[in-house]
């Protein structure tokens, strides 16, 4: 990471953003071309559970490729939202 005074490394901060993160934001691989989604999601303080069925492109995808990315969202205060209208 470029930015590391941006890095988030402490455990308890990294744990509140994913409870209170509305949509994750999945990244894979598929043969090399990026493949993201806007998904749904759960945390129970040691996994992230994403929805969706048990077959179709994505999990093709993480069957070829396991390795994944991801970014949870938090939901923007009235004020950012105000300021973005």
């Amino acid at each position: 990471m470029r930015r590391k005074d941006k890095q988030i490394t402490d455990r308890t901060m990294m744990d509140k953003i994913l409870k209170e993160a509305e949509i994750l934001h999945l990244a894979l691989s598929d043969n090399g071309t990026p493949y993201a989604l806007c998904m749904n999601f759960g945390y129970d303080g040691e996994a992230i559970y994403i929805h969706g069925a048990l077959e179709g492109k994505k999990m093709d995808i993480l069957k070829a490729n396991p390795v994944v990315s991801f970014q949870g969202r938090l939901r923007l205060s009235d004020h950012q939202e105000r300021g973005r209208q």
